[in-house]
């Protein structure tokens, strides 16, 4: 892993699969770290959405989704990751780039699958994690502007 995983006291649940592992904190946030060498398929995704699902029971959310240095993502689980059923109570999404290399592909994967709530890629997990906490901050006082 690249980073750390967040102090024990800031994880509600945490999910243990092969190639990545989820954890949902107490701030809000939704943390994948994908572990190296990691080659994902739509089908590794399939269950570890469902996992997602239940841990957040129905909460908005944002996403951090932390990158090896080396690994891939198949053209399909692209498309599944930009699914509205992929993205369900998400309010916004980053991922954490560690090279040059992944940060192209994260890119590719914003402008060409298109996912539904805003994403964005990072260097460095402490730039993602401000960003996602100022975006939703954002999303939250439109919605309470709105509801006045």
């Amino acid at each position: 892993m690249i980073y750390p995983p967040p102090p024990a006291d800031m994880i509600i649940h945490q999910r243990d699969w092969p190639k990545l592992t989820q954890y949902w904190l107490t701030n809000g946030v939704f943390r994948t770290d994908v572990k190296e060498s990691a080659f994902l398929e739509a089908d590794d995704f399939l269950p570890v959405i469902k996992a997602k699902m239940e841990m957040i029971n129905g909460q908005d959310h944002c996403s951090v989704f932390i990158c090896p240095k080396f690994g891939n993502i198949s053209s399909d689980a692209r498309k599944l990751l930009a699914t509205p059923e992929a993205n369900l109570h998400a309010m916004v999404k980053a991922i954490v780039t560690p090279n040059l290399g992944t940060k192209i592909l994260a890119e590719f994967f914003i402008a060409v699958n298109r996912p539904p709530v805003p994403h964005k890629a990072f260097s460095d997990i402490d730039q993602a994690m401000l960003w996602v906490k100022l975006e939703w901050k954002k999303i939250v006082d439109s919605r309470n502007q709105h509801a006045h």
